[in-house]
């Protein structure tokens, strides 16, 4: 399936409306438009269709990795977010805790996603867009190729992603 426009039939009116998968190279990349309000049910959706794996959710600010982070917590999901307020050793214990797989999401900034370093890589989501290009591929640097890819959008970004992609 090709990735849809809004008005060229993607409707959004499911948590998960329409997905598609997408040709990036050497990734199992996956897109949900989703309607206005329901990325965090479509986010819960695409954690419960990968139980046994740990799985990176990257966000573009602090408050928004926190707010994941508790959702996913008081869904039962075993999370943890890292970002710049964190203190050190908060960021340590929870990479350990992922690594070790007592926490099988980890929620991340962009800034602090790019000092992870993973023995084994996660699937990755994005569940905000990053602001460039350049960002887009430094997200994708943790994923293994081969891994899962699932990125999470409005209609509205949806012009913004395909412009992220060019």
């Amino acid at each position: 399936m090709s990735f849809e426009e809004p008005g060229n039939g993607v409707a959004a009116a499911a948590p998960v409306a329409e997905s598609a998968a997408l040709g990036e190279s050497g990734y199992g990349h996956r897109l949900h438009i989703v309607a206005l309000g329901r990325k965090r049910d479509a986010l819960k959706q695409v954690l419960d269709r990968i139980p046994e794996q740990a799985v990176l959710v990257l966000t573009r600010t602090k408050h928004g990795a926190e707010k994941i982070a508790r959702f996913l917590d008081r869904t039962g999901i075993p999370c943890a977010a890292i970002h710049g307020h964190k203190s050190a050793g908060a960021r340590r214990r929870a990479q350990e805790g992922f690594a070790g797989g007592a926490l099988k999401v980890l929620v991340a900034t962009d800034l602090a996603a790019r000092a992870l370093t993973f023995e084994t890589p996660p699937s990755l989501v994005n569940y905000d867009l990053p602001h460039n290009g350049e960002e887009y591929l430094s997200r994708l640097a943790n994923a293994a190729p081969g891994s899962d890819v699932v990125s999470i959008l409005t209609q509205d970004e949806a012009p913004q992603f395909r412009e992220l992609r060019k």
